[in-house]
């Protein structure tokens, strides 16, 4: 029931406004900008076949010198014992970087049926505002909490834009990691690459289970301990990427290519 006092029940109108406004601003926000599948654009498929190409040739090369060292190991039987383990890694690495783009393709079209099974679940909004007594003795900071979550909105809209040119270049760059694990017994490099790729595609579906959470309470909210608590899952949602990293073992590594992700 709305108070009889104006201010108290204008408030009240500005709190309800504010939230289903929000709820909208998120739901729209999240289904195109969050929530929506990377679309695989033609100059990120250029640049994978454009380095697939120049990899294929130094692997070839590579192949091509590791033969001419098993045939005639001209610094003696190590150098020839060596060279099967060389020639296998080789035609590995090409064989794995040809097949990267199909793969991390379909680890996107996982994720996306993942994601797609919060997302359709969505609930509309019918948000019951916070209490006239709340309202009246906190106004200005029910309008903050609002502010913050919408800000908190912008900054994963900005930080899914970087996922996906991160997912665009570490693609890129595979064949270029195979050629150097082809010629290194090191496969820490290849490893660093294949958990951020993991990271990067999968934080997507935490990201829509959290997210879900968050509109479930949104459109229920009726005190500022709702909106305290909105906040919250919307600030620990930026830090899920680092969690999932840590998860996959490369929280702090130097390794890492695009460290704002």
């Amino acid at each position: 029931m709305s108070s009889l006092n104006p201010l108290t029940w204008s408030l009240e109108q500005l709190s309800r406004w504010v939230d289903e406004a929000l709820v909208q601003v998120a739901g729209s926000l999240f289904r195109q900008v969050v929530f929506a599948p990377i679309r695989w654009s033609a100059i990120a498929s250029d640049l994978y076949r454009t380095n697939l190409d120049l990899a294929l040739t130094a692997l070839c090369l590579g192949l091509v010198w590791n033969l001419i060292q098993h045939m005639w190991p001209i610094w003696g039987n190590r150098m020839a014992g060596t060279s099967v383990l060389s020639l296998e890694r080789t035609v590995t690495a090409a064989l794995m970087a040809v097949a990267a783009l199909p793969v991390i393709r379909g680890l996107l079209e996982v994720n996306d049926d993942l994601v797609r099974s919060f997302t359709t679940h969505l609930p509309t909004a019918a948000v019951t505002s916070s209490s006239p007594l709340e309202l009246s003795l906190n106004p200005l900071l029910t309008l903050v909490l609002g502010a913050i979550v919408l800000g908190l909105l912008v900054y994963l809209g900005v930080f899914y834009a970087l996922r996906t040119v991160e997912v665009y270049i570490l693609t890129g760059l595979i064949p270029w990691f195979m050629v150097l694990w082809a010629n290194d017994r090191d496969d820490g490099w290849l490893g660093n690459l294949s958990r951020e790729l993991l990271a990067a595609i999968f934080v997507q579906c935490l990201h829509a289970m959290v997210f879900w959470l968050f509109v479930q309470m949104a459109v229920h909210t009726s005190s500022l301990a709702d909106e305290f608590f909105q906040a919250g899952v919307l600030w620990y949602m930026t830090k899920i990427p680092d969690q999932l990293r840590r998860l996959f073992g490369t929280a702090g590594s130097r390794g890492r290519l695009l460290p704002w992700m």
